[in-house]
């Protein structure tokens, strides 16, 4: 699958588009697929580290594309 991620902060020079293994969830999880996702003040203060103590991440962080698949779901 393909996620945008920063293996470090700073601007949005840290940014890469990377081919990553897609998760396999657990018991009683589900992956999902993004369709369409934002980013938003709160998300450059992640990605610079000014929000280091109040949102800690581990590094690398992003987001990806994920499909539906259930792993021993009820609902």
């Amino acid at each position: 699958m393909k996620a945008a991620r920063f293996h470090q902060y700073g601007g949005p020079e840290v940014l890469s588009y990377e081919d990553v293994e897609a998760p396999v969830p657990g018991s009683g999880q589900i992956r999902i697929h993004v369709a369409g996702a934002a980013f938003n003040p709160a998300d450059n203060g992640i990605r610079s580290g000014n929000l280091r103590e109040a949102i800690p991440v581990s590094l690398p962080h992003g987001a990806g594309l994920r499909r539906v698949r259930s792993g021993g779901c009820t609902r």
